[in-house]
């Protein structure tokens, strides 16, 4: 267990930098360990001081997406829990509440908690022609014939010699081509490996963004060893100079999750779907791949990747989620936040715009492509998430057919990660249960 998720680990530490570390005078604790009530059990919410603040307290509660409280001079000491909320609710429910000094956006505490998640269902109605729209774009990307191009990348020497990685480029008949790693255990006999596929959560030029033979080799490592694939989202170039992603995301790729949806062909996230179902169509032609096992994993806009990929193709036996993106799009619909990027709440104001989206977007919901799986699921929840709402992610695990799926929630969990001073707590109820269900499956 010690090597497993090594690289993972790291990028935790690394986006807790910053913002999630900023001091927050108060401690707001509930009585759920996972946050998920049912309708009509009473939920009290306690608060601390953890050491003396002169400033004025207050209150905003905000449920699935409206601020519906706001209370002024939240009297709280460092000595005791101290009652500062409570209430019921009898339908499904996402509610986060916010405790901070009065007039101030940063220094606050907020926990969130959900009530009847298992009632939260996709706004949108589901296409009738879903599956057959989906099978329609792959057998048309499949009539072009798929060149790979494989560049051995050395592997420090601790691993050079049980493991080999390739800087990887699959041609598309449209838009940009695959591009990332792969790595694979240098003697592994013939169908002994699972394929592992990672997708990568959005932005153009952060480190997260970009492909490494690193983690390419992480994934390879897992289990008794895995055909690993790291597949970065846009199809850029590989190891290149940091200006080369600055100017992508100032130029060519700039506001991308934000373009106009005009139409299906120039919608962005097809060409990304796309993408892995060309990746899988590749790995799958190893004779090393045992044949039965494709795992995607994937956060944000990564998760929505797993998630469409889960859907669109029934090799993928297995999809992990954190907190996915592109759940719900249409969320504004019925009355509460759409998944990130929320481009149908931004043209919901004009009539024309919205039926447009209306039509198109559907068919790139994680919540209704997830719906088409038989994969085993594994999904993360942020209680307190603002970008990713608790209202789509549980929509769409709802969604979701079978029984073997695995919803985790913790009341501390924003979009990016959590503070630290609940790190550890959700490190044990959330990350360490999500490694041991995929330690176990890639055994």
């Amino acid at each position: 267990m010690k090597r497993f998720f090594t690289l993972l680990s790291l990028l935790v530490v690394a986006l807790t930098i910053g913002a999630q570390n900023v001091f927050q005078p108060v401690e707001l604790t509930i009585d759920s360990p996972t946050g998920l009530y049912a309708k009509g059990e009473q939920v009290s919410v306690y608060g601390r001081l953890l050491e003396e603040c002169n400033t004025p307290l207050d209150l905003s509660v905000m449920v699935n997406g409206t601020v519906v409280e706001n209370k002024n001079n939240i009297a709280l000491t460092t000595d005791t829990c101290t009652p500062i909320w409570s209430g019921a609710f009898s339908e499904a429910s996402s509610v986060i509440l916010s405790v901070g000094p009065q007039g101030e956006d940063k220094n606050r505490t907020t926990i969130g908690f959900a009530v009847a998640a298992d009632e939260f269902r996709p706004s949108f109605e589901k296409p009738r022609d879903l599956r057959r729209f989906w099978r329609k774009q792959v057998r048309t990307m499949r009539r072009s014939k798929a060149s790979v191009s494989l560049t051995e990348v050395p592997l420090p020497d601790k691993d050079a010699a049980t493991y080999i990685c390739y800087d990887i480029e699959i041609s598309m008949p449209e838009g940009a081509p695959v591009r990332g790693y792969m790595a694979i255990p240098r003697n592994a006999t013939n169908h002994s490996l699972p394929i592992t596929i990672f997708a990568h959560a959005a932005g153009v030029r952060k480190a997260h963004c970009q492909s490494t033979p690193e983690r390419a080799l992480h994934w390879a490592k897992q289990g008794s060893g895995t055909i690993a694939f790291d597949i970065n989202a846009h199809g850029y170039l590989n190891r290149q100079p940091q200006s080369y992603y600055d100017g992508l995301e100032a130029g060519e790729l700039k506001g991308y999750s934000k373009w106009p949806i005009v139409d299906h062909q120039s919608f962005y996230f097809r060409t990304m779907f796309l993408r892995l179902v060309r990746t899988l169509d590749y790995a799958t032609t190893s004779p090393l791949w045992d044949g039965e096992r494709v795992l995607v994993y994937g956060e944000s806009q990564g998760g929505a990747q797993a998630a469409a990929l889960a859907g669109i193709d029934e090799r993928v036996t297995m999809a992990v989620m954190n907190v996915p993106a592109m759940t719900d799009l249409g969320g504004v619909v019925a009355g509460h936040s759409a998944g990130w990027p929320q481009a149908y709440s931004r043209g919901a104001a004009d009539t024309s715009t919205a039926e447009t989206y209306s039509k198109i977007l559907p068919y790139y919901d994680a919540a209704q492509l997830i719906g088409l799986t038989k994969a085993k699921i594994v999904m993360e929840v942020g209680l307190i998430d603002r970008t990713c709402p608790p209202e789509g992610v549980c929509a769409a695990f709802n969604n979701a057919p079978g029984t073997d799926k695995t919803l985790l929630s913790y009341p501390y969990r924003p979009h990016t990660s959590v503070n630290s001073r609940y790190r550890g707590e959700w490190f044990e109820r959330v990350e360490k249960v999500r490694r041991s269900i995929i330690t176990e499956y890639l055994k």
